[in-house]
């Protein structure tokens, strides 16, 4: 048991340092991760409240680089896009959603890797259409994360400012994936009693984070993460 909570400890310190260090991470690195160890159905609600309260310091941290005019259209398709996922959480098997994790993470590892993405340019219609399928991602695993982060990549905002816009992004989508949690029984008492268990880890992992950003350089980070998310992915999808 002591053994069990210091992985979990460890796991969701690595993942809120990643998530205030980059500003994307918590949800596809803890998830993939404990789903390996736990049963994803408890994992994911468990998750989403951490996201919810790291994506409310982030926001407040880097609000003055904060356009939300710019992400409507993605927080429209979000928000038609949860419901179904909730959906298919609530009655999909395990085994089936350990392997969709592991596929979905494993594809955003592939295709965000690609210098081809750099050159694509979107129209504004695409914003719909990656708000919808990351909410949907969201509302399924609370790995909203993948289409929302490429689109952002291919936006070719700087660094404090994809911080920011996503941070946002992931409050609004937080704020309807724990709600959608709550109202259909998915957060129990037993996951009410772990946030607060593993809150501190949770705290100090994006605190140290946000101030490790302008030390060392994103890209040699991202990668080490990456390798990691390829590692996990490939083991979720085989198990």
């Amino acid at each position: 048991m002591e053994n069990e909570f210091l992985i979990v400890a460890v796991v969701f310190w690595f993942a809120a340092f990643t998530q205030g260090y980059s500003g994307f991470g918590f949800q596809l690195i803890s998830i993939s991760v404990l789903s390996m160890l736990f049963n994803p159905i408890e994992i994911i609600p468990l998750c989403a409240m951490f996201g919810l309260v790291i994506n409310i310091y982030l926001s407040i941290n880097l609000r003055n680089h904060i356009n939300i005019k710019e992400l409507i259209p993605l927080l429209i398709g979000a928000a038609l896009g949860i419901p179904i996922g909730l959906i298919f959480l609530k009655t999909a098997a395990v085994d089936l959603i350990k392997m969709l994790i592991g596929i979905i993470i494993i594809s955003y590892v592939f295709v965000s890797s690609t210098k081809q993405i750099a050159n694509f340019n979107l129209s504004a219609k695409w914003s719909y259409v990656f708000g919808l399928f990351s909410g949907i991602l969201g509302g399924a695993f609370n790995t909203n994360g993948p289409p929302i982060i490429i689109y952002f990549l291919l936006k070719r905002w700087d660094g404090n400012k994809f911080k920011a816009m996503i941070s946002f992004y992931f409050l609004f989508s937080s704020i309807m994936i724990v709600v959608g949690h709550a109202l259909t029984e998915l957060t129990t008492q037993t996951i009410l009693k772990y946030f607060f268990y593993f809150f501190p880890f949770v705290f100090f992992g994006n605190l140290i984070g946000v101030n490790t950003y302008r030390i060392i350089p994103t890209k040699y980070f991202n990668n080490i993460v990456k390798i990691l998310l390829l590692l996990i992915s490939i083991r979720l999808i085989i198990a």
